[in-house]
């Protein structure tokens, strides 16, 4: 599909994307997804809100990871001011949202030194829960942050009881 319509622009994926959405047709909703994970560079900062929907609105817990990780996330690295949004998200009492805030820090974290301190602010936190599944997606977050920022990794690490693989 995206290979034959190319040029499709942000305006154009995003309605597409809401269509195949509102079908609320498990399958269709996948291909929305993955639509959005292709073309999310194509999103802009007030996109936040559709990308946010989205995952409040999916029941597919691999769907709504690939939207965190591959949409939000690459949305929060092309928007650095977006990072406020993602502690907002961190912050709520939704633990969807709360996975999706950690899920999306990791690419950000992964290619950007700088932002690991504002995952830091996010995560510690989150900490406290206790979520076996929230827990193991910080780590994940810190082990894909280490080529990036190794000393404020282990910093944090040290300081919060967390090992890093």
């Amino acid at each position: 599909l995206l290979a034959q319509f190319p040029s499709m622009g942000r305006a154009q994926t995003t309605a597409f994307v809401r269509t195949l959405w509102g079908s609320k047709t498990h399958e269709l909703r996948g291909v929305g997804a993955q639509i959005l994970a292709q073309r999310a560079d194509l999103l802009e900062a007030p996109d936040l809100g559709f990308v946010e929907g989205l995952l409040t609105d999916v029941h597919d817990e691999a769907m709504r990871t690939s939207l965190a990780a591959e949409v939000l996330g690459v949305l929060v690295q092309n928007n650095k001011k977006l990072w406020k949004e993602l502690q907002r998200l961190a912050e709520t009492d939704d633990a969807r949202l709360q996975m999706a805030a950690v899920r999306a820090a990791k690419g950000p974290c992964s290619v950007d030194a700088g932002v690991f301190d504002r995952f830091a602010k996010l995560a510690a936190p989150l900490l406290e829960r206790g979520d076996s599944a929230l827990l193991d997606a910080i780590d994940e977050v810190l082990a894909s942050a280490a080529a990036q920022a190794a000393d404020a990794v282990q910093a944090f690490a040290a300081k919060h009881g967390r090992e890093l693989s």
